[in-house]
C-alpha cells in the first residue's frame, strides 16, 4: 500500500521556477491606477492634489492654444454671425481666466457676462461656449473636474413677460409707405434711378415671398432669376446654402414681380447679386419710416417677410405652402421624410391665395434724361380704359 506523505509539496511546485512568470497584482501597476482610471503623470499634477476636496480650493489649467484650436474648430463651416459671437466668446473667456480654471476666475467671468450684456441671448452665447470648452478639456485632459465648475455658470433666472403675439405688425399700408419714400428720394435726386428700383425690388420681393432679406434676397444671383423667368410657372430655385437653416426650396414669382425683375437683371453678368441688401440697408437706418400701427417702432428689412407672414393670415394663405416658402416651421418628420413638393405645384397653390394681392399702387417713374443733363422722373402712361 502506498502511504501517503503530507509533506511533500504538490506536483506543479516540483517544476515551478522562483523566477517564473512573476507579475504584480493589478492594483499595484505603474501605469494606471486601477481605481481612479488616469495616468500615473496627470496623478503625480500639482493642479490634480489629492487633498482638494472643494471646488474653491480647486485649480486646473489650460493653455491659450488649447483655446485656440477648440474654438477654430467651432467656427468652421458656419456663419459670419455665428463666428463673430464663438470669437467673441472665447476673447471674454481668455482675458478673464488666463489659462487658470477656478472658482475666482469662473465668477469673475460670470459677473463680466452678466453685467456686460443685457441680453439673454448674449449671456447664453458666452456661457454656453464656456460650459463646452469645458467639457473639451475634460476629456482632452481625461479629468472630469474641469465640468464641475459649470455648477457656477447656470443662466440667470429671469422673470419673462407672457405674449403670445409679437409687438411688430406690419401691414400693406407700411410696404406702401417705404415704397413712396424710395420715390420721394429718387424724386429728390437723393438715390440714383437704378439704386431707387433696386431697392423698390427688394421690398416687393421679399413682401411677395416671406424670403429672409440677408440670408436669401441678397444671396439671389442673376442668372438665378433668369432660369426662373423662363421657366413656366416662374419659379425660383433657392439653393441650401441661400437659405438659413440650409433647406433648398422652390419661390414662386408674383406676375407684378416680372417687369422689375427683368429691369433689376437686364445688362448684368450671370453671376452678379441681383439685390444691394447692404445700401438698402443702410438706406433704412438714415430714413425712418415709422410702422402705421406701430408708431414706435420703425420699418427694417426684416419686416418684409413680416408683412408676408402676417398678410398671409388675412388671406388665408394655406399652412403647408406658407412653411415650405417661408422655410419655417418645417422640422417635422413629415418634411424631412416625406413631403417633396413640385415646383408647379408650389405656384398654383400659391397663386390661390396671392394672385389678387397687388402691393405696387403706384407706377415706377421712369427715367429719362432731361435738358440739363440730369436724370429725372415721370410717372408711367396709365394703360387705356377705352
Amino acid at each position: 500500500m502506498h502511504h501517503l506523505n503530507f509533506s511533500e509539496k504538490p506536483e506543479k511546485n516540483r517544476w515551478a521556477r522562483p523566477d517564473s512568470n512573476r507579475r504584480p497584482p493589478p492594483c499595484k501597476g505603474d501605469v494606471i491606477n486601477q481605481l481612479d482610471h488616469k495616468p500615473n503623470f496627470l496623478l503625480m499634477s500639482p493642479f490634480t492634489d489629492k487633498n482638494v476636496t472643494n471646488l474653491t480650493d480647486l485649480s486646473l489649467p489650460f493653455a491659450k492654444i488649447e483655446l485656440e484650436s477648440y474654438t477654430t474648430a467651432r467656427t468652421r463651416n458656419i456663419s459670419k454671425k455665428s463666428v463673430y459671437w464663438i470669437v467673441k466668446a472665447s476673447t471674454i473667456l481668455w482675458e478673464k481666466t488666463q489659462g487658470e480654471i477656478s472658482q475666482t476666475t469662473v465668477n469673475s467671468l460670470y459677473n463680466y457676462v452678466i453685467t456686460q450684456f443685457t441680453s439673454h441671448d448674449s449671456w447664453g452665447k458666452v456661457l454656453n461656449f464656456t460650459k463646452s470648452f469645458l467639457k473639451y478639456l475634460s476629456k482632452l485632459h481625461l479629468d472630469t473636474r474641469y465640468q464641475n465648475f459649470t455648477l457656477f455658470l447656470d443662466m440667470p433666472k429671469t422673470r419673462k413677460d407672457r405674449k403670445t403675439v409679437t409687438s411688430r405688425i406690419v401691414t400693406k399700408e407700411d410696404i406702401t409707405h417705404v415704397i413712396d419714400g424710395l420715390f420721394a428720394a429718387y424724386q429728390r435726386q437723393h438715390l440714383s434711378y437704378t439704386t431707387m428700383v433696386n431697392y423698390v425690388g427688394i421690398t416687393l420681393f421679399g413682401a411677395y415671398t416671406g424670403q429672409r432679406v440677408e440670408a436669401t434676397i441678397s444671396k439671389i444671383t442673376v442668372a438665378q432669376l433668369r432660369n426662373a423667368m423662363q421657366m413656366n410657372p416662374p419659379v425660383l430655385h433657392v439653393a441650401s446654402d441661400q437659405d438659413k437653416i440650409r433647406m433648398e426650396h422652390y419661390v414662386p414669382i408674383h406676375p407684378d414681380l416680372l417687369e422689375i425683375l427683368k429691369d433689376l437683371t437686364e445688362g448684368k453678368a450671370d453671376t452678379d447679386r441681383v439685390f444691394e441688401f447692404v445700401g438698402y440697408q443702410c438706406w433704412m437706418k438714415r430714413n425712418r419710416i415709422p410702422l402705421s400701427r406701430v408708431p414706435t417702432m420703425n420699418f427694417i428689412p426684416s419686416d418684409v417677410r413680416k408683412f408676408a407672414e402676417q398678410y398671409g393670415d388675412i388671406i388665408q394663405w394655406g399652412q403647408s405652402n406658407r412653411a415650405y416658402i417661408l422655410t419655417h416651421g418645417v422640422s417635422g418628420v413629415d418634411w424631412s421624410h416625406y413631403k417633396h413638393p413640385l415646383p408647379e405645384h408650389v405656384y398654383a397653390n400659391y397663386m390661390q391665395f396671392w394672385e389678387s394681392a397687388h402691393l405696387l399702387e403706384k407706377e415706377i417713374p421712369r427715367e429719362i434724361t432731361g435738358t440739363s443733363g440730369l436724370k429725372v422722373a415721370q410717372p408711367r402712361a396709365a394703360p387705356s380704359t377705352a
